[in-house]
């Protein structure tokens, strides 16, 4: 079944559900190696699970992994357009990636997706974020700032960012002057923005402004607390392994075989 979700105030709701497989079926029996749809039918046809190939294989496999769908967005196609996402379809396409780990598996996947993730010597970062997600933006800062990134903030992060004893760079928000993100942006000087959108038609317009701008520059945008927590993680977990190289899926597969 395909479930569609919306959160709001805390409560959950479902906007439909489809018994479908097009999307989910062919991701998982990648993620597994063997043809999902295939013992499915077999199955239906009389045969036993446990009876077919691969199964007793893939319930002794020590190779476990994570696996993780990104969307493909074409914003850059579009000058202008805002990048937030809505219960709307917006992707062009999908990728997948693996990792022995979520954080490794999520940073690979924003590879593949075109907007990979920056190493602390290829440009600076900026941050601004609204105020109810400053005190966790500060704890995933402190990971970055140990790692060597440049940081830059909009005055009220940069300040908290300062009282808790990690150096930043403090920024203008776009109509009281300069530097301000888009001064940055023009100039070459950051390689990836968080921006989590704040309440007031003043800030969304500047959100606007920035991520717009970002998308021609081709600087990779996150726009959620969860997304940058989940990026910060990846970037500490390559940092420790380097595991980065891409393999097809027969080979993690058959590695995973061999290892077992």
């Amino acid at each position: 079944m395909n479930i569609q979700l919306a959160v709001k105030e805390g409560k959950i709701w479902m906007i439909e559900v489809n018994p479908r497989a097009s999307r989910t079926v062919p991701f998982v029996s990648k993620a597994v190696g063997w043809s999902l749809a295939g013992v499915a039918a077999r199955c239906m046809a009389g045969e036993k699970l446990l009876s077919l190939r691969g199964v007793s294989e893939l319930r002794s496999s020590s190779n476990k992994c994570y696996c993780v769908k990104e969307a493909v967005f074409p914003f850059a196609k579009f000058p202008g357009a805002d990048i937030t996402l809505t219960p709307e379809m917006k992707s062009t396409g999908e990728v997948m990636a693996f990792g022995h780990d979520a954080a490794t598996a999520y940073y690979k996947s924003q590879i593949a997706a075109g907007s990979p993730l920056p190493r602390p010597d290829k440009g600076g970062i900026v941050l601004s974020v609204r105020n109810e997600d400053k005190e966790d933006v500060v704890r995933l800062a402190r990971k970055l700032y140990s790692f060597g990134y440049e940081i830059w903030a909009t005055r009220g992060t940069s300040t908290s960012l300062w009282k808790a004893g990690i150096e930043s760079n403090a920024l203008y928000r776009i109509p009281l002057g300069s530097p301000n993100t888009l001064d940055l942006i023009r100039l070459g000087k950051i390689k990836w923005i968080v921006n989590t959108r704040e309440d007031g038609e003043s800030a969304a317009h500047d959100s606007l402004k920035i991520r717009s701008a970002a998308v021609l520059a081709g600087i990779p945008v996150t726009t959620t607390l969860a997304g940058f927590a989940e990026a910060t993680l990846g970037i500490v977990a390559m940092s420790r392994s380097g595991d980065a190289e891409p393999i097809s899926l027969q080979e993690w597969h058959n590695k995973g075989r061999i290892d077992s």
